[in-house]
């Protein structure tokens, strides 16, 4: 079956359990930050909580001072695995959009935002004759003020997102940027006369790698939206199907009022997004060890917390996978 196929009916057969398994009232839609998706946990997951954590927090202190000594300098260990002098071929065949996807599915469920704080500085030095000599420039992470005073109570960083994959890059996590994102009319999502996102003219936050004036930006659910064209191109693709739903729903009910059409779409693209994660973009990249979905079942007691070792370590393996050129297929 191509692609396109097995994506289009794993859509559908997601679509269609969202169907069987939840109850039609609206006040049973997901919540935008997360919270109350485990009715016995309802923090678990939600935006603004910690990462979880495999293993123990490790600080010099125990509490919350990074350990440096007797450890290897990060940038050598870095030029060391992933050095190349050249290309290497995907030897699958994989195009770029494996890595693309796997950064815009990062953006749905993990969020460390950087202190701003110059006491939170972290410079990492390089070794001398490396082209980024003498150091590179890092903030620490943003963490939860109620830990960190104790190695009884180390630091714990904060999500900033919801653990969930429930699209939230396209909707947001929290009230006042869902609002902002919404046209509430015919539950659409806002674009503009363009048919692009709308720029962010409500002044929320938003990262600018580019140095654009704040104004040029693109107002997305997550504030990476502008990092790089690809990712914006996938975030513009996904506010349209939402709209395209938002337009098939709404014929299809024309009794249903804005709310009712906007978190039915809201379901569609999340279960779209879940559909295309699990079915192609996890067996794409892991092979036969990706998870097989027939032996999992709902499990109240399992936290879905993002660990703090896959969301700043082993999730950056993405980062070798980026070609140095994006090739234009066509116009």
């Amino acid at each position: 079956m191509s692609i396109a196929r097995r994506s289009s009916a794993t859509a559908w057969l997601a679509i269609l359990t969202i169907w069987l398994c939840v109850p039609s009232s609206w006040a049973e839609v997901r919540s935008i930050d997360g919270s109350g998706n485990n009715l016995e946990h309802r923090d678990w997951g939600a935006a603004g909580t910690p990462f979880g954590r495999l293993a123990r927090a490790h600080y010099s202190d125990g509490a919350s001072v990074p350990v440096e000594d007797g450890r290897p300098n990060p940038r050598e260990v870095s030029n060391a695995v992933c050095g190349q002098e050249v290309s290497v071929a995907n030897p699958y065949c994989l195009s770029d959009f494996v890595w693309q996807w796997g950064q815009f599915i990062d953006h749905d469920i993990a969020l460390a935002e950087t202190s701003r704080d110059p006491e939170e500085a972290f410079f990492i030095e390089v070794p001398e004759g490396d082209p980024l000599a003498p150091s590179l420039p890092m903030m620490r992470t943003l963490f939860d003020p109620a830990t960190g005073g104790s190695s009884e109570n180390p630091r714990q960083q904060v999500n900033h997102v919801t653990a969930y994959i429930d699209a939230s890059m396209v909707y947001g996590s929290d009230a006042e940027r869902a609002a902002a994102l919404r046209s509430f009319q015919g539950g659409r999502l806002k674009v503009g006369a363009d048919g692009l996102m709308p720029v962010n003219g409500a002044g929320l936050p938003n990262a600018n790698a580019t140095g654009l004036p704040e104004g040029d930006l693109f107002l997305g659910g997550d504030i990476r939206a502008n990092e790089q064209l690809g990712l914006l191109c996938l975030h513009t693709l996904f506010v349209r199907e939402h709209n395209w739903h938002a337009a098939r729903i709404a014929a299809e009910h024309p009794a249903w009022d804005d709310e009712e059409i906007y978190q039915r779409a809201r379901k569609w693209v999340a279960a779209e997004v879940q559909a295309i994660t699990y079915n192609e973009f996890l067996p794409s990249l892991l092979g036969p060890h990706a998870p097989d979905l027939s032996r999992f079942a709902y499990d109240a007691g399992r936290d879905p917390s993002v660990g703090n070792e896959f969301a700043s370590g082993i999730y950056r393996f993405g980062h070798s996978l980026v070609s140095g050129q994006l090739l234009l297929a066509g116009e």
